[in-house]
């Protein structure tokens, strides 16, 4: 018998995203993003739109996915609360996770960071040097 996991995002991390236009107006440079978008609405391969007055991410040409960006305020606690809900698992399946729902710059660089921080990953990890005793 195994018992169900819940995959939920945390309520407050909910309740922050719903605020995420928000959150994003607080943001510098998701600010300059948006400036730069509504100075050039119809710049050839937009990388960013403004969807439902939130900035979004497209990644590759043809038929996009847009994600929302992540303000800096968020990103912290979106990291944790995905690391956590998928079992402490690791940096590719962490960003897998966090790939398909919102947008981070440097997303590798900070899951990286955050896992080599994490103290109950850091307690069971296996290690993977050889080491030597007398």
């Amino acid at each position: 018998m195994v018992n169900a996991m819940n995959l939920d995002m945390e309520r407050s991390v909910c309740k922050d995203l719903r605020n995420l236009t928000e959150l994003q107006m607080t943001d510098q440079s998701i600010q300059r993003i948006r400036e730069r978008i509504v100075q050039r609405p119809t710049a050839p391969n937009p990388r960013y739109q403004i969807i439902n007055d939130a900035v979004n991410y497209g990644e590759g040409m043809g038929t996009r996915e847009w994600n929302p960006v992540l303000p800096a305020c968020l990103e912290e606690r979106v990291l944790q609360d995905t690391h956590t809900s998928i079992g402490h698992l690791g940096v590719e399946k962490c960003m897998h996770q966090i790939k398909q729902e919102y947008h981070l710059k440097n997303l590798g660089h900070k899951v990286r960071k955050f896992i080599a921080c994490c103290d109950t990953c850091q307690r069971v990890k296996f290690p993977n040097r050889a080491t030597t005793m007398e």
